[in-house]
């Protein structure tokens, strides 16, 4: 359902344009308190500013755009041992907070020399305690019950992507075929996950695709985790799910369905006005909705045991408004 063309990127480049134009407009004008431009206090509004922009664009207009958060540059550094104590709020605080004190400590400004006692040596030294620091932050990583050999398909949609989808029964083959090759490795599987729209079809309108699976699923004799759109007759509407496809049994009956589609991507806002400025939004004649559900799903495995999994489809993954 991705609409092509240059309208999603014109769209996406403004509000995310509006949104740093805005925070520069309000570091700017807080500039006139002279707190404000010591380097505690410009450390301060401009870590501040900053989260309250990523939280603002992350959920306006319409569903926002969450990613590009500094947070997520952290993931594999010091900061980012701050995340299970502060979320990505106090880790990208703290990278901005990080980024003017060194800019003061490095800046040719002569009124950065000295600051109320502080010299650029003590800034620096300041700076580098707080890089390091949160290596002392520790989570336990082992095991808690039991693990899982969890196999990961993706079988690829071959471009141009809406042709490939027309054809029932063509991205699910990719996706069955890929499965065979991991299943004649003889590995052990606990649990099988194909990617989001692995079935180019819902395999409960089309038998076709239903074949595919379950052959494939039966042979493995492991749940596999599938995901498809659904057209929802009542609404005029696409649901987005993902569920399991047991052996034997085919798809179970508990699903999840996406909360946040992601606007003129699955869904387009103020249709008749959009669709009248490019030809691209007619590429989505029924729009995506969202639903109400938990993003939790229970996965029941061949040895009995029940795995309770967390959901998250494409861009909800940086979402943390999920339910």
């Amino acid at each position: 359902v991705a609409v092509g063309g240059r309208l999603p990127w014109v769209a996406l480049a403004a509000t995310q344009a509006v949104a740093f134009a805005l925070w520069g407009w309000i570091v700017t004008l807080a500039r006139v308190w002279l707190w404000a431009r010591t380097w505690w206090g410009q450390t301060v509004v401009t870590s501040l500013t900053w989260v309250g922009i990523e939280q603002l664009r992350s959920s306006w207009p319409w569903t926002g755009f969450p990613w590009a958060k500094l947070a997520y540059s952290q993931v594999d550094g010091p900061l980012g041992h701050l995340a299970p104590w502060g979320g990505e709020v106090v880790v990208s605080f703290v990278v901005v907070a990080l980024g003017v004190l060194l800019r003061r400590v490095f800046s040719l400004h002569p009124a950065h020399d000295v600051a109320h006692g502080w010299t650029r040596p003590a800034l620096l030294a300041t700076a580098a305690v707080v890089l390091v620091a949160p290596l002392a932050l520790t989570l336990p990583t082992a095991q808690e019950d039991g693990s899982l050999d969890v196999g990961v398909v993706q079988g690829n949609v071959q471009v141009p992507g809406a042709q490939t989808f027309s054809v029932v029964g063509k991205v699910a083959g990719n996706n069955a075929r890929e499965m065979a090759k991991l299943l004649d490795t003889g590995v052990h599987l606990d649990l099988v996950v194909w990617g989001e729209g692995s079935l180019d079809h819902d395999p409960d309108a089309y038998p076709a695709v239903a074949s595919i699976v379950r052959t494939v699923v039966d042979e493995g004799g492991v749940p596999t985790v599938v995901g498809f759109n659904r057209y929802m007759k009542d609404t005029d509407s696409i649901h987005n799910y993902i569920g399991v496809w047991y052996p034997g049994t085919g798809l179970g009956e508990q699903l999840y369905g996406k909360q946040e589609p992601v606007p003129f991507g699955e869904f387009i806002p103020w249709r008749p006005f959009v669709s009248a400025l490019a030809t691209e939004a007619a590429q989505i004649r029924v729009d995506m909705s969202p639903v109400d559900n938990v993003s939790l799903l229970p996965v029941t495995l061949a040895d009995g045991r029940t795995v309770q999994m967390a959901t998250g489809i494409c861009f909800e993954v940086a979402a943390e408004s999920l339910l």
